[in-house]
């Protein structure tokens, strides 16, 4: 019978050089039986910070490796394990199988806060390795484990990249040693008020490629298709190819209080992008391609800006929408934004946005290779809800800076000029037609053909 303590089991670590070890005791210990063939393990376990580690089994002596353990590990509270961890409990039991060269975790299962889920993993070969893993679920719920992030999890601020797409090499020669294929089920995956049910995504990676597929129904209706592609192409670089396709998809996101789930705008994406380089912001810099995202009518939350694109798109609704704060919801009547990317320099033409008080029409650019943006948006009152267009104190706005640090400012050039052709050049006939359209308060979403 083998039994260990540590009382401070940090300070013990960092003597060695060895950070994130969680302060505490630690205690481990096992009963012990040698024979000329194995060792067996009965009641081993290591402990620390709330979290226990059990395994028993046996482990072949000499010769290729050999073992057959149950396995399992108890976690009261993530985040008092590690920094930056969620504060949620996961439990975790399994066997774990090792034969020469082949590794396996047969009938594992565990939960992680409120949701459960089985695990399996299978690994063999030496210098090329050959892995095959799934996860399933049937429910798995993330509001839980996002709530838990309690603010001395937070890691300190670090300073804002200058790139949002970096400039570390692709990891293509990893790619060439991997054989792999990871396949995910998971019956409904929630995040907010939102969910997908049925989704089913696989990664698999040979020969250099690598290939993710994914499907899904959003979970008050609709569909989501998805693939991603990457292959090398000669020397360092790699071609990429990123498919998707959403139609009548309602995700619920933004429903509550006084909408409900089925009240949520359907929206509809097809994105279709190529691109080739040797890092993410080569691939940024030579990508061609089109995006068409489009919105029916329905209500929108106040908080759906801020969940979906942060403080600076929750800032932009408000500015935009002078109603946002006192409207319970806005009743959305339709939205497009349509986007074409030639050799990095992406167009935005038309982008507007019409509820049942306001309109809102956009036109912009934005440089992939420096990152540059720049979009002005133009707001204006529907007509018969009684409201003036004075009531609009800043009618033009832009969005100026870079995709790492975008601004929200007046926008000097769209109230100049007071038309599309003021934007970015007179990038586009069309949005010019929609401004005047705005300005004439006339009902966009009939006089548009919408996909």
């Amino acid at each position: 019978k083998v039994d260990a303590s540590v009382a401070d089991a940090a300070r013990v670590a960092k003597a060695f050089g060895v950070e994130g070890v969680p302060a505490g005791a630690l205690k481990a210990g096992a009963r012990v039986a040698a024979s000329r063939d194995e060792i067996r393990l009965d009641d081993a376990s290591v402990g620390i910070a709330g979290a226990t580690a059990t395994a028993a089994g046996t482990l072949g002596t000499g010769g290729e490796p050999r073992a057959d353990l149950k396995v399992g590990l108890q976690v009261a509270d993530l985040a008092k394990l590690r920094s930056g961890l969620p504060a949620a409990p996961l439990s975790f039991d399994g066997r774990l199988v090792v034969s020469g060269e082949r590794v396996e975790l047969k009938d594992a299962k565990g939960r992680l806060a409120k949701s459960n889920f089985a695990l399996r993993f299978a690994m063999r070969g030496r210098d090329k390795r050959r892995v095959d893993a799934a996860l399933s679920s049937p429910r798995i719920d993330l509001n839980p484990i996002l709530e838990g992030k309690t603010a001395e999890a937070k890691p300190a601020r670090k300073p804002k990249a200058k790139y949002v797409f970096g400039e570390a090499p692709l990891p293509l020669d990893a790619l060439k040693d991997v054989d792999a294929r990871v396949h995910v089920a998971i019956g409904e995956l929630r995040i907010a008020a939102g969910s997908l049910k049925d989704l089913d995504a696989t990664l698999s990676a040979a020969g250099g490629k690598a290939v993710l597929e994914a499907r899904a129904r959003g979970g008050v209706g609709g569909t989501l298709g998805a693939s991603v592609k990457l292959s090398p192409s000669g020397g360092r670089k790699a071609d990429l190819a990123v498919d998707l396709d959403a139609k009548a998809l309602r995700l619920g996101l933004g429903a509550g209080g006084e909408i409900a789930p089925e009240e949520v705008p359907a929206t509809g994406a097809q994105v279709r992008i190529e691109a080739r380089g040797a890092s993410a912001r080569e691939l940024a810099a030579g990508a061609n391609g089109t995006i068409l995202v489009s919105a029916g009518p329905g209500k929108i939350g106040g908080g759906l800006a801020a969940v979906v694109g942060g403080d600076l798109l929750g800032e932009l609704v408000g500015k935009l929408n002078p109603f946002a704060e006192q409207d319970p919801y806005t009743q959305l009547d339709c939205g497009v934004i349509r986007g074409k990317i030639v050799d990095g320099q992406a167009t935005l033409e038309p982008m507007f946005m019409q509820t049942r008080k306001v309109a809102v029409v956009a036109a912009g650019h934005v440089d992939l290779h420096t990152e540059a943006l720049d979009v002005d948006f133009n707001t204006r009152p529907r007509t018969g809800i009684g409201i003036s267009a004075g009531m609009f104190a800043t009618p033009f706005i832009e969005i100026a800076g870079t995709l790492a640090s975008p601004r929200l400012s007046v926008g000097a050039k769209g109230a100049a000029a007071g038309a599309a052709a003021a934007m970015t050049g007179g990038i586009s006939v069309l949005a010019q037609g929609l401004f005047d359209r705005a300005r004439g308060t006339q009902d966009l979403c009939a006089e548009e053909k919408l996909p």
